[in-house]
Parts: C-alpha cells; structure tokens; sequence
C-alpha cells in the first residue's frame, strides 16, 4: 500500500514575502514618479525657451538697413531691436515659469514619496491642473488620491 500524503512541514529558504501594499501606498507611489516625469518635461520645455532668447538676441544685435526716406513716409512701426526685446522678454518670462512649476513638482513628488507637507501636494496638483492635456490629467488624479481621508492618514 502507498502511503498517503505526508503533511509533515518543509523547509523553505527563502524568507516570507512582505505584505503587498496598500493601494494608497501604491497610488502615492506612482503619483510621485509621474510627477517626476512631468517635471523633466516642464524642464526640459524651460530650457528649450533658450531657443526664443538666442533668436531675441539675434534679432536685437542684427543692424537693420534704413530704407530710402521718402517725403511723408511713415516709419516702420517696428523694427528688429523692438522684436528682438520682446521675444527676448517672451523667453524669459516662459523659462522662468516653467523651471519654476518643474522645481515646484519635484519637491511636491519628494513630499509625496516621503507622505510630508500634505498641502504643498494639493497646491502642486492644483497648479498643474493648468497645464492642458497632461498637466490637467496629471493635477486631477493626484488631487481625487491626496483628498481621500485615507491617504491624508498616510501623512505626518
């Protein structure tokens, strides 16, 4: 006659697994490192307004030729120092805003990773709500997550 199935222990090497995590943990986690990416585009857009500075630059140190004065002939309305200062103020002011919203989300993606600083992960969700399509997905889904009483539990 066979035996019938032993159900005597063994022994297994390797360690017991952890417990899975939750899903707010999880949520919280992929928030974090979307935020990251995002982040690295803002960046990424911010230095690419370098492009409008240099052509600003350009376009302000490039003499323009005067054309033939005629009698009562108005002048251009605009010429290339005045184009050139304004693409240069354009630039400027994009690089800024953009390298600042990338300096904003890493921190909040940090604080997020960390569960710190709950309201500086809702008011960088909010912020980027403005950037339309991804920035809009982006701020939506992390703000419906960071308003769930149990995530807020998550944070010190």
């Amino acid at each position: 006659m066979q035996q019938p199935y032993s159900q005597a222990p063994y022994y297994n090497p390797l360690p017991p697994l952890p417990p899975p995590p939750s899903r707010d943990e999880g949520d919280l986690r992929l928030l974090s490192i979307l935020e990251y990416v995002y982040a690295g585009f803002l960046a990424l857009t911010g230095l690419l307004c370098g492009v409008y500075i240099g052509f600003g630059v350009f376009l302000a140190r490039t003499p323009m030729p005067l054309p033939p004065s005629r009698a009562g002939s108005a002048p251009p309305p605009f010429d290339l120092q005045t184009i050139g200062g304004f693409l240069i103020v354009v630039g400027v002011v994009a690089m800024i805003i953009a390298l600042s919203k990338a300096v904003l989300l890493v921190v909040s993606a940090r604080s997020m990773s960390a569960r710190k600083r709950h309201t500086l992960c809702i008011v960088a969700a909010a912020l980027t709500c403005i950037s339309f399509p991804l920035g809009t997905a982006l701020g939506v889904f992390t703000l419906i997550v960071l308003l769930r009483p149990s995530v807020r539990a998550l944070f010190t």
